[in-house]
Parts: structure tokens; sequence; C-alpha cells
């Protein structure tokens, strides 16, 4: 059924919302070690996140009885007076309930995308950040026993297993 797969992408993109802020949240305080902001933006990003998905169940409802309501339609040969007008508006609210689903979400995004932009404007003047790996290290040729510096070598056990 395509409106259960509606619904889990709907709740996917809340959870999503949430997990982005908590995420970049982290990376703020790992960065700078603090960040007062934490809490009000995993509340903000959670009390948005709750609307979408009070919205989202409700929209699920309203298909519901829509589909319901349609397939009943489609199988019965005499149609209860009214059903045809209640079926027309239930899908006018069922498109301007998406709507509202998909502008909320768009507008949630953004704040999103700007506190990443943010994270990330902050990350690139770390230089131990951008300098993850020696290229030295990586080449071969360049892996001798006696150019290896000793704290890089593993200790030796005093013990011997057998």
């Amino acid at each position: 059924m395509w409106g259960v797969a509606w619904l889990f992408k709907y709740v996917t993109d809340a959870i999503l919302l949430v997990t982005f802020a908590e995420l970049c949240s982290g990376f703020v305080l790992c960065i700078t070690g603090a960040n007062r902001l934490r809490r009000p933006i995993l509340f903000t990003a959670l009390g948005v996140a709750f609307v979408l998905l009070i919205l989202e169940t409700a929209w699920f409802g309203l298909l519901m009885k829509y589909d319901s309501v349609y397939w009943e339609l489609r199988t019965t040969s005499s149609p209860a007076p009214g059903t045809l007008a209640a079926l027309n508006r239930d899908e006018h609210t069922l498109d301007k309930l998406s709507g509202a689903l998909d502008i909320l979400l768009w507008l949630a995004c953004l704040p999103t995308v700007g506190y990443a932009s943010y994270v990330v404007h902050k990350a690139k003047a770390l230089p131990h950040l951008r300098n993850v790996s020696r290229p030295s290290l990586l080449q071969p040729h360049n892996l001798t026993p006696n150019s290896l510096p000793v704290s890089s070598l593993p200790p030796r056990s005093s013990t011997s297993s057998g």
C-alpha cells in the first residue's frame, strides 16, 4: 500500500531532522569544547519533528478513510447520497495537508542546512581535521622497520603463549 510508504517517508524525514541537529551539535561540542545552544537546538528540532509527526498521523488517517470510501464507491452500484462530495472534500484536504507537510519540512530543513554550514566553516579552520593522515606513511616503499619511530611499533609482550 503506497500510503504506508509515504507515512514511513514522512516519519523518516522527521527523525533525520532531529538526527542532523544532534549530529551538528555534537560536532560543535567536539570542536569548541562547549556548546550552549545544544539543548535549545535539540528541543526545537524535537518540537518541529513532533508537529510533523502529528500532521503525518492526521494525513495517514485521512488517507485511509479516503481509500476506504473510494473503494466502497467503486464497488457499489448505488452510493449513499453525499458520498461523492465527501470524497472530493477529503481529496482536497489530503492535498492541502500533504502540501503543508512538504512546506513545513522544507522550512525546517533550511536552518538545519545553515547549521551544518556553520559547523563545516568552524571545522575547516582546524588544521588537525584537514590533515588526518600523513602521506609519507601511506606509501609502502617508505615503510621499513628502521624508518618507523619507536612509539609507533607495537609493544613486545613479556609472556609467550604456547
